[in-house]
């Protein structure tokens, strides 16, 4: 099942503009916006995911907003 299926991958930047800049202007990658985020289209026809997030805190971090915080658990 999974032999013929896409991966997908995205990260999280703080602010959108710069990131399409430097992706898109810097590095040169092919890039579109839709509805606030950024699309890259990377070598063999994959398209990666950047989305805003800002993130605060002392122990913020990508993994602690999605994954929980350690020692919290999931719910």
């Amino acid at each position: 099942m999974f032999a013929y299926t896409k991966a997908f991958s995205g990260f999280s930047v703080d602010d959108i503009a710069k990131a399409k800049e430097f992706y898109g202007g810097t590095l040169g990658i092919p890039v579109s916006e839709e509805k606030g985020m950024l699309f890259l289209q990377i070598a063999g026809d994959t398209t990666v995911l950047v989305y805003r997030m800002r993130i605060t805190g002392p122990r913020a971090s990508p993994f602690s907003i999605s994954c929980g915080r350690p020692g919290q658990g999931r719910q």
